[in-house]
């Protein structure tokens, strides 16, 4: 992905979320042993723990440096309603999760996930599926040892379907800075979607049609990550990506850009007036300006 594309986006996205840069290879993950939780964390956490649907280990990354070539997180294990308790008190744990855009090429379907409204962040909104990197546990038991793992699970707990990660598929590393959440996002995997899918605990899955994407993009509300993701794809605002096979099936990326004009224009006007500090003059019901109207 060329620079002036992450320069674009995090204008576009710059009250929640940064891209950093884009790796040719997942990041290496070193474990660094158990977080270490002070007793008020321990008894806040406990609280929190009855209203979790589960209480799996998850993984703090410790002071990352999200520029480094090649990047390598060393990271803490601690259960997710500790991560919950330390975000309770405003704190913004650096919490790993892998996320990945998939497509059925042969049905031309993007699969996206519909948050539940009992999500803990971002309730009831459009994303792509991913979750957080569940390690060992130190003592023997399974768990995972590389983030491709991470997004393989998440996304067949999410969809019920498995996919396809390619050893040169693009990835993108991003940082959630409403929550410090790093972000390795896989773009362009593929899978296969049956006519019959059931919903999750965790939402629905909706597959939309390449033909349909744009007007999702614009009238849907999305997580910051899944519209980031998906523009990140698209060849909006003069920044063309290039090898656009290596991110998403070609037909989807040209089908995105028939509507190329309306959008370029809509994202590079926006993009100039918070420039000069001016509005965008849309409408509130534009989620492509959606961060903009609630600042």
């Amino acid at each position: 992905m060329r620079q002036s594309v992450i320069s674009e986006l995090n204008s576009l996205f710059r009250t929640s979320i940064y891209f950093h840069q884009t790796l040719e290879k997942e990041p290496i993950l070193v474990d660094a042993g158990n977080y270490i939780a002070d007793e008020s964390l321990i008894k806040e956490a406990h609280a929190i723990q009855s209203v979790l649907h589960a209480d799996d280990l998850h993984a703090v990354v410790i002071q990352p440096s999200l520029s480094a070539n090649p990047v390598i997180f060393r990271y803490r294990r601690l259960p997710f309603s500790q991560v919950i308790a330390l975000r309770n008190r405003g704190e913004k744990p650096n919490l790993l999760t892998a996320n990945l855009i998939a497509t059925d090429l042969e049905k031309q379907l993007i699969i996206l996930h519909h948050r539940s409204p009992r999500s803990h962040l971002y309730p009831d909104m459009l994303s792509i599926p991913g979750g957080g990197f569940c390690p060992p546990d130190g003592l023997g038991r399974t768990g995972e040892m590389h983030i491709t793992g991470t997004a393989n699970r998440e996304f067949n707990e999410e969809t019920r379907l498995t996919v396809h990660i390619r050893n040169d598929i693009a990835i993108v590393l991003t940082e959630e800075l409403e929550t410090g959440a790093i972000q390795v996002n896989f773009l362009g995997a593929a899978t296969q979607i049956p006519d019959n899918r059931n919903s999750g605990w965790e939402g629905d899955v909706e597959c939309i049609h390449f033909n349909a994407l744009y007007e999702m993009l614009v009238t849907r509300k999305w997580t910051p990550l899944g519209k980031s993701c998906v523009l990140a794809c698209s060849p909006h605002a003069q920044c063309r990506l290039q090898k656009i096979g290596r991110y998403l099936p070609a037909r989807l990326s040209d089908v995105i850009g028939d509507h190329g004009n309306k959008l370029t224009h809509h994202i590079g006007r926006k993009i100039q007036l918070l420039k000069r500090g001016g509005e965008c003059g849309c409408t509130a019901q534009c989620t492509i300006c959606i961060s903009h109207h609630r600042r």
